[in-house]
């Protein structure tokens, strides 16, 4: 058995079949351990070999459990149990690491660091006053993968191609599985994807996930058509997967609210700012959904089944509210297109590209690029 402390530095070895008056072994991992109060996790590998952990300095230490000078026999335990050093050690992140792991079928250990900071006021100055009182800033240290072959965006876009070729390439094609496919990407875009969403359209940039993200929105607009279209005022909760434990609780709505979410997400796609072809290309990606969605919401048929006091009435249409929401969103999306279609006004230039004297407006001084004149020369 392996056991670590709080504060302390060293992991024992016990073994519960002789006496428990010493450790079988000691893996001494810190001398310093003041400098944090939180756990420090340690693993080992499924083979039973190797003993890993981090430290509060952010280094990560190696154990040989196989080493015969790491280990010493019940007979000859004394109290003075020899600590044993680590086979390897190297600088990982700069914050204390807080857990790690291996991985069950690859030669990959995982590591993961932080630790809270808090803002100290400067005590060289014993003045009052606010205008004296300096303030200094941690900056949290954002964790790294010391494995480079796991990369966070490599696995999302992995993950995203794999669901496209589920949604288009299997039985669950066509629209099919809405309980078990549809609605469960519909909860998580809502979720997490309209984060990744909002950061996009705030700094403008597209990344490598926000741009998988974008065809994984798309796939699932053109799988759900009908679904999107069918439940867009819909009252029907969904029930979320239960969280696992630690995690955040997703919060419940309706389908009406998930599929409104999510037209608001292909929107903003539709939306990005620049010039297509030049400054994003993720733009033109969404426009195919547009019409498949225009002609489902012309082939429903909106009825809200009633059965008050046993009158099985079924006579109340429901596709007021649709036309309603519907319209909103075609109204918006006009505004987009308008503004999307428009040539650069003068004095206006692309985001990427070389600038060069300009020779098609009016303004000798007016700067445009050579993507802009490439893209309108076409």
């Amino acid at each position: 058995m392996y056991t670590a402390h709080r504060r302390h530095g060293t992991i024992y070895a016990w073994d519960l079949r002789t006496h428990l008056d010493a450790p079988l072994a000691t893996y001494v991992v810190s001398h310093d351990t003041d400098r944090t109060n939180q756990k420090i996790k340690f693993d080992i590998d499924p083979a039973g070999r190797w003993l890993a952990s981090g430290d509060h300095r952010g280094s990560i230490s190696i154990f040989d459990l196989h080493d015969p000078d790491a280990s010493a026999s019940p007979e000859t335990v004394t109290t003075t149990t020899k600590h044993t050093r680590p086979v390897l050690e190297f600088p990982a992140h700069d914050d204390a690491v807080g857990s790690v792991a291996f991985h069950p079928l690859r030669p990959s250990l995982l590591s993961v660091s932080g630790s809270r900071h808090f803002l100290a006021p400067d005590s060289d100055s014993d003045s009052d006053s606010d205008a004296n009182t300096e303030t200094r800033v941690v900056q949290r240290v954002r964790p790294t993968v010391m494995d480079q072959s796991i990369k966070t965006c490599e696995t999302f876009e992995a993950a995203s191609d794999a669901i496209q070729e589920i949604m288009t390439k299997s039985a669950l094609s066509d629209g099919s599985g809405s309980r078990t496919l549809t609605e469960p990407l519909l909860i998580w875009i809502d979720w997490q994807g309209s984060k990744i969403v909002q950061a996009t359209v705030q700094s403008g940039d597209v990344d490598d996930i926000s741009h998988s993200l974008c065809k994984l929105i798309v796939a699932l607009g053109d799988h759900s058509t009908s679904y999107i279209s069918a439940n867009l005022a819909s009252p029907i909760t969904v029930v979320p997967a239960p969280s696992p434990p630690g995690t955040p609780i997703i919060p419940t709505k309706t389908r009406g609210e998930l599929c409104q979410s999510f037209l608001r997400l292909v929107l903003s796609y539709t939306g990005l700012r620049g010039y297509y072809g030049v400054d994003e290309e993720e733009s033109e990606m969404t426009l195919a959904f547009w019409y498949l969605f225009q002609e489902a919401l012309w082939s429903n048929d909106y009825y809200v089944e009633e059965d008050v006091e046993g009158s099985g009435s079924t006579t109340l249409d429901a596709g007021a509210e649709v036309q309603v929401l519907a319209k909103a969103a075609y109204s918006e999306l006009v505004q987009v297109l308008r503004r999307k279609v428009a040539f650069p006004g003068k004095g206006a230039g692309w985001s990427k590209g070389v600038f060069l004297p300009t020779t098609i407006h009016a303004q000798a001084d007016t700067p445009v690029t050579i993507d802009q004149v490439e893209k309108f020369q076409v």
